[in-house]
């Protein structure tokens, strides 16, 4: 009987210290989620480290920078560059701006799909598609709404999560009225960045200036719409 006894005991303990340690770890990411949730920039680092990690196994990476990382949502608005002929949904785009280097990675299979050098000097004046592709552009601000002071904002949020690749060199209101942010490509070479900058209002991607609007001298615009006001 009292064998009996110990053995319940000893597993009452050894129970009870496996429910401590299950508490601890949740507790711990629990804590850890919490601080992401407070600090989103360490969030998106975090993401970028894990990232750069993976793609780290399969070839050397620049060490003197992070990468902005952008994700392919929609590949029929990139098909028309050769970088992108084999994109698929959910494939992660690593932009190194000052090793001239974009790497094209798809998670689901770890495997890096396209590699494109943007340091030759073919970046510049050719025609080979590969190389059509900026990797800093510079994005003029509208502000649609009878919100004062919202490009602005618009501007802040694009220099908390792009600061590396656009670069706001004008702000104004537009003639016309938007329920719904519009980002305008004016460059080709842009259009990645465009898409990326969509992703990140919510925005429509288009390559036209919407009617009316007076086109600015940069690479990018973003009208900001409605919908920005309600966010």
């Amino acid at each position: 009987m009292k064998i009996k006894n110990v053995m319940i005991a000893s597993a009452g303990f050894l129970v009870l210290v496996g429910l401590a340690g299950a508490s601890f770890y949740f507790y711990t990411r629990y804590q850890h989620a919490q601080n992401l949730l407070k600090n989103p920039s360490a969030a998106v680092q975090e993401e970028i480290k894990a990232l750069t990690d993976q793609v780290g196994k399969h070839m050397l990476l620049p060490a003197e920078e992070l990468p902005t990382v952008a994700t392919v949502s929609d590949k029929t608005k990139l098909s028309d560059q050769a970088f992108f002929a084999r994109s698929e949904v959910g494939d992660k785009v690593l932009i190194y701006s000052q090793a001239a280097r974009a790497i094209l990675y798809r998670p689901a299979i770890n495997k890096i799909i396209e590699v494109v050098s943007l340091s030759s000097p073919t970046v510049a004046g050719s025609s080979t598609p590969s190389a059509q592709m900026l990797l800093a552009a510079r994005l003029a601000i509208y502000n649609s709404t009878d919100t004062v002071g919202l490009a602005s904002v618009a501007q802040q949020k694009v220099n908390w999560d792009m600061p590396s690749t656009l670069t706001v060199t004008s702000k104004q209101n537009s003639i016309g009225s938007f329920a719904k942010s519009i980002v305008v490509v004016l460059v080709p070479e842009a259009k990645l960045l465009g898409t990326q900058l969509g992703e990140l209002f919510g925005a429509e991607v288009r390559m036209e200036m919407p009617k009316d609007e007076i086109k600015p001298d940069t690479d990018l615009l973003l009208i900001v719409g409605q919908d920005f006001v309600q966010q």
